[in-house]
């Protein structure tokens, strides 16, 4: 792991990792980022994007048993969600702009606003 991460992950709150599961090779990476991660920040948090639905509940267990004391959360994986990047805007912003995007992003949608609220939650705590 390049020395720039291990430097930032000591000076944040939280460090979110995410894991996707396309290949053994995919997942292995992201265990050993959290192993090391977690000698340097005590808050990590789990998000399984990008990852076949048939693969998840599997996926989520697993991680569950390696790392009991970090939460987890969920992402389905959705091609629409590259576009983002592209179209230079926010899933909030899709969505709301409805018709088609509000239709693909529906199932998402929930999972996106449930990761942000923890976050939000933790942010608010932290600052108390």
């Amino acid at each position: 792991m390049e020395s720039r991460i291990i430097e930032a992950a000591k000076l944040v709150d939280v460090c979110v990792v995410p894991i996707c599961y396309q290949s053994p090779a995919d997942l292995m990476s992201g265990v050993k980022t959290i192993y090391t991660l977690q000698h340097h920040c005590k808050n990590i948090v789990i998000l399984i994007n990008n990852t076949d639905r048939a693969y998840i509940s599997d996926l989520k267990k697993a991680l569950e048993k390696r790392f009991p004391d970090f939460p987890i959360f969920i992402i389905n994986s959705s091609k629409y969600i590259s576009r983002l990047a592209y179209d230079g805007s926010t899933v909030f912003d899709l969505f709301a702009a409805g018709g088609l995007h509000k239709y693909l992003l529906r199932r998402v949608l929930p999972q996106v606003k449930y990761f942000y609220a923890y976050l939000d939650n933790f942010k608010n705590a932290w600052e108390k």
